[in-house]
């Protein structure tokens, strides 16, 4: 409801001044919130000193089912869905808003006779000024892949981002899966390189190869932020390629690490093989992927059944509001 259609007999009535009200109006400007807040209040019959209090407005935006956090003097709301369901818009219905929509991860596969590539990160999608026009929507949010599985997409409104493709290994394809960001690829065949997979335009990157030496080393899952690195050398001292990284982002008000690809996997122990060019926010060898990031799992090491999933994707829908000078 915008500030023309308010009741303002209903205003009148808790001794508001034509210019008060015309003070306000000036301040709420396009803030549907604060619209919403003040007909609300003044529905109830609250008293003007209960309807101009910063503390009451957040948590009238609180009791609507959002976080709050204030940061370099702008007021953020938003809600976080860790798993599927429904996104009630509430007072910022009508409002633009910031979208952030992650994907499941994609698995990585246990090495067999040889090492596998990690897992692809899920695509992320970041979209600004969404007009969220809808009282309620329904979010899906993708789980991660299990060993040489793809991840599941992640849903808001029309925005798909694409779960992350699979490591290459000994199950299926020594190619890495394609993906939001594709797997890496594996070096099942100790002749052969393999690629890795491809990803998603706008969502992630491609999945690093396998080193053409001889036992080589897989490749790591792409990234949203990076490709994944290709393997260097052979089993005996060569060196893993490394996840690609993810994007930091702070829509939640903390920093995080989104659709960061796997490390490809190595034999452990009795060899020198490391992990090359991997980001701090990829995934180590044979560990899955952290849980509502995205995050591709871990190659597996050879001969063996450890490999790590794909980390669960995440749905943030945020919005900016001011709270008025006005308001004490």
């Amino acid at each position: 409801m915008g500030f023309s259609s308010l009741n303002q007999s209903k205003l009148s009535s808790n001794s508001f001044s034509v210019n008060e009200l015309s003070t306000m109006f000036s301040q709420a400007g396009t803030n549907t919130a604060l619209s919403n807040y003040i007909a609300n209040a003044s529905g109830l019959g609250l008293p003007k000193n209960q309807i101009l209090s910063a503390s009451r407005y957040l948590t009238y935006i609180q009791n609507a089912g959002y976080n709050t956090y204030q940061s370099g003097g702008t007021y953020y709301a938003f809600q976080r869905f860790l798993t599927s369901g429904t996104f009630i818009s509430g007072p910022f219905r009508n409002s633009l808003g910031n979208i952030l929509v992650v994907a499941g991860g994609g698995g990585g596969d246990k090495g067999g006779s040889g090492y596998s590539g990690g897992g692809g990160g899920g695509g992320v999608i970041q979209q600004s000024s969404i007009l969220v026009d809808q009282a309620s929507y329904s979010i899906t949010v993708g789980a991660g892949g299990g060993r040489a599985s793809n991840g599941s997409n992640s849903v808001f409104s029309s925005y798909t981002a694409i779960g992350g493709g699979a490591g290459g290994g000994s199950t299926g394809t020594n190619v890495g899966n394609n993906g939001g960001s594709g797997g890496g690829g594996s070096n099942y065949s100790v002749t052969n390189s393999y690629a890795g997979g491809s990803g998603t335009a706008g969502q992630g990157n491609n999945g690093g190869m396998s080193s053409t030496t001889n036992d080589g080393m897989p490749g790591g899952g792409g990234g949203a932020g990076g490709v994944g690195i290709q393997g260097s050398g052979g089993y005996a001292s060569g060196q893993t390629g490394g996840g690609g990284p993810g994007l930091q982002i702070s829509i939640t008000g903390e920093n995080i690490f989104y659709g960061a690809g796997g490390n490809g996997g190595f034999h452990v122990p009795g060899y020198s093989t490391s992990v090359i060019n991997a980001s701090s926010s990829s995934t180590p060898s044979m560990t899955s992927g952290t849980a509502n990031t995205g995050a591709g799992g871990g190659g597996g090491q050879i001969s063996g059944t450890i490999a790590g999933s794909g980390g669960s994707g995440v749905v943030v829908i945020r919005f900016a509001f001011t709270i008025p000078s006005s308001f004490v």
